[in-house]
């Protein structure tokens, strides 16, 4: 179920090893996002994972912010560039996403984090990583499987359910799927995963007040999308 990776600027940089076994272990796409200017850049890789990792050392070595990184593995849509994280949400932002939006609708040939994308985050306010009720509402979409991670042009990364991920030579991972196939045990992951003590609040009055998509929210978490 892909790897979501924040590699804050003074982690280790991701070896070539672990750049392998993240593909072998998520063979559908990869990319990575990185502040370039006042914007964000994406570079994504369909087939060679040693050409992305070179590419990512070269902008590690040059950039002082956090690097978004990201492994796929599909579960809904087509296995090409436009499916592969991270997602640009506008020029100053971009969204990736570790596990499984059940309410997303489902579309044979964009993912349900394309889509979630396309119909829910770009119509937010350009900025809206950086106001509460935005977060707020992103925590309540995650719920205890999902994991969010967003970059800005500022330089400013915000995940989302963080007690999901783990530490990993600085780097915050939301599974082991930088082990090999035989280590990176779905069975491990599970034990090693730390729940959220608390979610927000299951009833969300003002949270979409600004888009067009105003998911009617009640105590079944499927129904969010639902505009």
């Amino acid at each position: 179920m892909c790897t979501l990776i924040v590699n804050p600027a003074k982690a280790a940089p991701l070896t070539l090893n672990e750049f392998i076994n993240l593909w072998d272990n998520n063979p559908d796409g990869a990319g990575f996002a990185y502040v370039s200017g006042k914007e964000v850049t994406i570079i994504k890789e369909m087939k060679n994972p040693a050409a992305l990792h070179t590419q990512y050392l070269e902008v590690r070595k040059r950039n002082a912010h956090p690097i978004i990184l990201h492994f796929r593995i599909s579960t809904q849509g087509n296995v090409n560039l436009a499916n592969a994280h991270p997602f640009r949400v506008n020029k100053g932002l971009i969204f990736a996403h570790n596990g499984v939006l059940t309410a997303a609708p489902y579309d044979k040939e964009k993912s349900d984090t394309a889509i979630f994308v396309r119909d829910i985050l770009q119509r937010w306010p350009a900025d809206f990583d950086t106001r509460p009720p935005y977060i707020q509402a992103l925590n309540y979409i995650a719920g205890r499987s999902n994991k969010f991670a967003l970059l800005n042009r500022h330089g400013q990364a915000t995940m989302i359910n963080i007690g999901g991920f783990h530490i990993h030579n600085g780097s915050y991972y939301s599974n082991k799927g930088y082990l090999s196939a035989y280590d990176a045990n779905p069975i491990s992951s599970a034990v090693d995963y730390k729940y959220p003590k608390a979610l927000p609040p299951t009833t969300g009055t003002g949270y979409y007040s600004n888009c067009k998509a105003k998911p009617k929210v009640t105590n079944e978490r499927e129904n969010w999308w639902k505009y």
